[in-house]
């Protein structure tokens, strides 16, 4: 089976396991990555070799084209979106037996941290209140 087959066998699963439309966009925008660089191959030529290589160019030398131009790499968290779609599509791809074995196990989960909010400061709160106030 090829891969963009595959591709829309996944997408029909999950919005049948009930997964919301924004997920399963996710999902098919992060996986078209892999379509897109490794071409329609047929499921079964899928190894863990040529997963390493997808994601060695993705982390590295993948050149995003976004609508307002910008051209800077990928988040960490953008990167953990694709890892995840991969290994969930891996997983399903498993268990409907396309592939016998899982090539995605030994790619690293790629890190990143959230950003921490930083609360406001008794004195911020307090012109908060303030310019509230002035407002009434």
């Amino acid at each position: 089976m090829k891969f963009s087959v595959a591709l829309e066998g996944f997408r029909l699963a999950k919005m049948a396991d009930g997964f919301s439309p924004d997920t399963i966009n996710i999902y098919g925008r992060m996986l078209k990555h892999v379509l897109n660089r490794m071409g329609d191959i047929e499921m079964s030529d899928f190894t863990e070799a040529n997963l390493q290589a997808f994601w060695i160019w993705f982390r590295n030398d993948y050149v995003p084209n976004r609508s307002n131009g910008d051209k800077s790499p990928l988040t960490g968290r953008s990167l953990d979106s694709c890892w995840i779609a991969t290994r969930s599509f891996f997983r399903w791809a498993v268990e409907e037996k396309l592939i016998p074995s899982r090539p995605d196990l030994r790619v690293k989960r790629p890190k990143y941290t959230s950003p921490v909010e930083e609360p406001f400061t008794q004195d911020e709160l307090r012109r908060l209140i303030v310019a509230v106030k002035k407002l009434q």
